[in-house]
């Protein structure tokens, strides 16, 4: 009974047995094909095949039982890659192609492949990777955690040939859980910012939109905006990390374009689904504040306007430029988030776009999204003024009419007109 785990032993122990190509069996093998003294042979008869290899089988299945044990999975996959490259040598020294075609199809070869638990090996792999994926997602969210983990898992200490599909597999089931990942802390963020309105009593007005809404600060908006951006670059990636680096290596032998579309529809789906809700959600935020701080002074703008001896404005007031803070915030770089700002590596290089910003297409959506969105607000809001105005224009004149009724030739009216149209010009 062989009994040692090592490599290295265990590499010398199946050299041996292939020894037995030479001595004691070698005579045989040389009788049976007929090289020996030129002697007929056995036609058709494979001595190799049909009385070396049965034994080989049997006696490691008999004595080294231990050999197919799943005891840890770095041990496994040294035993198991050792075993088929000890088969692979045996097969060369075969006759020829259709004995090595018998020995792959015999009872024996069959019985051998069996013994090997691959499924536990399997399940072992996928419980420890994703572990160590659902862990690094507590830490970051950087889209490189799946590609790092998908590179783990198709390394020459991990992969098994075997267990290809089962591998893709669970490539997919990574992504999968990555791009939900990525969308569940969006809907976290929103809860959050939810909690926050109802603890905050804010300020509301008859003119804002939406009672419960509240101010979506500048880390709520790179946040939101760090989501979207790493669905972004993920889909990017798929090609290049993923497709190229791993699925055209593992299934060779068949259509690939066909394979993709079935494989990888279901990720792509799921990245588009989820990011657009996501910019529906921003965009929502965003215009949300920029019409917030339209209306939260629109009942003191009227005092501004009671001014009449004031100079004729040529600049905005503060709340209008107030308002297009949010979308100041949308155009900043995400220098806060580190991966957003490294050097592109080669497996990138086809990224044709800043990593620490939005893509134009969405940074142009959104933009459309709120200036549709809050113009017919801000004419709302301009009208609501304008009337407020004129009440406070018509309270000014009876006043002062009162006061100058006993004035001889003194009725005076006052002009706010010119004030009031070169305001709203201003902020228009």
């Amino acid at each position: 009974k062989f009994y040692s785990m090592k490599k290295n032993d265990l590499s010398t122990f199946l050299n041996s047995l292939l020894s037995l190509f030479n001595d004691p069996c070698g005579l045989l093998l040389e009788i049976s094909t007929g090289r020996y003294q030129n002697l007929t042979g056995i036609p058709g008869y494979d001595f190799a095949v049909r009385s070396i290899w049965p034994e080989i089988v049997d006696q490691i299945q008999s004595n080294f039982p231990h050999l197919f044990l799943v005891t840890d999975r770095t041990d496994f996959h040294e035993r198991y890659m050792l075993c088929r490259e000890f088969v692979k040598n045996f097969e060369l020294r075969c006759g020829s192609q259709e004995f090595i075609k018998r020995l792959r199809t015999s009872a024996k070869t069959m019985s051998f492949n069996g013994s090997w638990p691959l499924s536990n090996y399997f399940k072992i792999i996928q419980k420890y990777y994703t572990n160590e994926f659902e862990n690094s997602l507590q830490v970051s969210t950087s889209y490189k955690l799946v590609f790092e983990v998908i590179d783990s898992i198709y390394g020459e200490n991990v992969f098994i040939g075997k267990l290809s599909h089962k591998f893709w597999d669970l490539t997919i089931r990574l992504l999968m859980r990555y791009v939900d990942f990525i969308f569940q802390q969006s809907l976290k963020e929103e809860k959050e910012k939810e909690k926050s309105g109802l603890e905050d009593t804010g300020m509301t007005t008859s003119l804002t939109t939406s009672t419960t809404s509240t101010k979506l600060n500048p880390k709520s908006t790179l946040h939101y905006k760090t989501l979207i951006q790493e669905l972004s670059i993920l889909s990017m990636n798929i090609q290049t990390r993923v497709i190229e680096s791993h699925f055209t290596t593992v299934f060779i032998n068949i259509n690939l374009n066909q394979e993709l579309n079935s494989c990888l529809k279901s990720v792509y789906n799921s990245i588009n689904q989820k990011q657009e809700q996501m910019i529906k959600t921003l965009e929502n935020n965003l215009l949300d504040n920029v019409l917030q701080e339209l209306s939260k002074t629109s009942k003191t703008l009227p005092r501004l306007y009671r001014n009449t001896n004031r100079d004729v404005p040529t600049n905005c007031t503060d709340f209008m430029s107030n308002s297009f803070v949010p979308i100041e915030q949308l155009y900043k770089q995400m220098d806060e988030v580190p991966h957003f700002n490294e050097n592109v590596s080669q497996k990138e290089s086809s990224i044709d776009c800043k990593l620490n910003t939005l893509s134009p297409i969405i940074l142009s959506r959104i933009i459309h999204f709120i200036a549709e969105s809050s113009c017919p607000k801000y004419t709302e809001i301009v009208v609501e003024l304008l009337s407020q105005v004129k009440k406070i224009e018509d309270s000014m004149l009876k006043l002062q009419e009162r006061r100058n009724r006993n004035k001889k030739g003194g009725q005076t009216t006052i002009k706010t007109d010119n004030h009031t149209t070169s305001q709203n010009t201003d902020h228009i």
